[in-house]
C-alpha cells in the first residue's frame, strides 16, 4: 500500500515539474507625463519661485502633501511620450479631485490661482488635441 501511495505521489510530483514557470512579463512603456511648474511664492512676488510636479496624463496625482501656490503652468519641453502643447490641467482643491482649485490651464495659458498662496490637493492631465 505505501509503494502505491509513493508512486502517484511522484507522479503527481513529476506532472508539477513539467509544467513551465510563468514568465516575468515585461513593460518598456512609459506613461505619458508632463511637468507643471508651480508656482510657490505670492503671485505678486517678482521673481516666481517654481517648484516642479510630475504628473501622469489621465491619472489624478495628489500633491504630497498638499501643494502651498499661487500659479502653475505646464512646462512645455516636458512632455514625456506626450507633447506638452497638447495637454490641458487642473487642479483641484482636494486629493480627491472632486473640488475645482483652478480653471483648466496650458502651456500657454496658466492657471493664476490667487494673488497669495492657496492650497491645492491634486491634479488632473489629459490630453486635449493631438
Amino acid at each position: 500500500m505505501h509503494t502505491a501511495v509513493a508512486l502517484v505521489y511522484l507522479f503527481l510530483s513529476s506532472l508539477t515539474l513539467a509544467v513551465p514557470a510563468p514568465q516575468a512579463r515585461q513593460c518598456n512603456s512609459t506613461s505619458a507625463q508632463v511637468t507643471i511648474n508651480a508656482q510657490t511664492n505670492s503671485g505678486m512676488s517678482r521673481p516666481p519661485i517654481y517648484s516642479p510636479i510630475r504628473v501622469n496624463i489621465g491619472k489624478l496625482t495628489p500633491c504630497a502633501p498638499y501643494c502651498q501656490v499661487s500659479a502653475m503652468l505646464i512646462d512645455p519641453d516636458s512632455g514625456v511620450n506626450v507633447d506638452a502643447n497638447a495637454v490641458e490641467c487642473r487642479a483641484y482643491r482636494d486629493r480627491k479631485g472632486l473640488v475645482p482649485g483652478s480653471a483648466p490651464f496650458t502651456v500657454e495659458e496658466p492657471a493664476r490661482i490667487s494673488t497669495n498662496i492657496a492650497t491645492e490637493g491634486s491634479v488632473l492631465c489629459y490630453v486635449v488635441a493631438a
